[in-house]
């Protein structure tokens, strides 16, 4: 698996992470009574809650991603340089970890498309989310809707990312 790869995968947990954490927050906090569906301020301070707890966990994921990425690459060069009874030049691998990691015009346009698959979820979440106001459900749902699909569409773009790898 590549660098790309592994990194979308990553980034793909962490919004698993958050999702799962959101939706089992918000249905205790609900069946329990401790919050009401209309209950705009609580869902607004969920909401920035967890933008701020999403945020924290993508980073301290992409941070530990990157420390094991290069530790497990550093120990494969070494293993490969010991069966060799070689050296390993730092030079030459510090230059290897540089180009396995650099984003060249692939990666852009890779994430040109996956981008655009997200925006048109996110379009559909926003589309659904009037609905639900002209169906007159409340705005505390409408904003959950809204939520929802910025949530889900970061995982599909994720995977949409990992599809195009692969497939080119």
């Amino acid at each position: 698996m590549s660098y790309q790869e592994i990194k979308n995968l990553v980034s793909i947990l962490a919004g698993f992470i958050i999702l799962a954490a959101y939706i089992l927050y918000l249905n205790s906090q609900y069946s329990s009574g401790a919050a009401s569906t209309d209950d705009l301020l609580f869902a607004a301070q969920t909401m920035l809650r967890f933008i701020a707890i999403g945020v924290g966990v993508a980073i301290l994921l992409q941070i530990l991603f990157h420390i094991l990425y290069s530790v497990g690459f550093a120990a494969k060069e070494y293993i490969q340089a010991e069966a060799k009874d070689t050296k390993v030049d730092d030079k030459a691998f510090d230059r290897k970890i540089s180009g396995e990691m650099k984003e060249d015009e692939r990666d852009r346009l890779v994430g040109l498309r996956a981008s655009s698959v997200s925006y048109v979820l996110v379009g559909v979440g926003f589309l659904a989310g009037l609905l639900v106001i002209v169906m007159d459900y409340s705005v505390v749902v409408m904003l959950n809707i809204f939520f929802l699909s910025f949530l889900i569409a970061s995982i599909v773009e994720g995977f949409v990312q990992i599809y195009l790898y692969r497939r080119n």
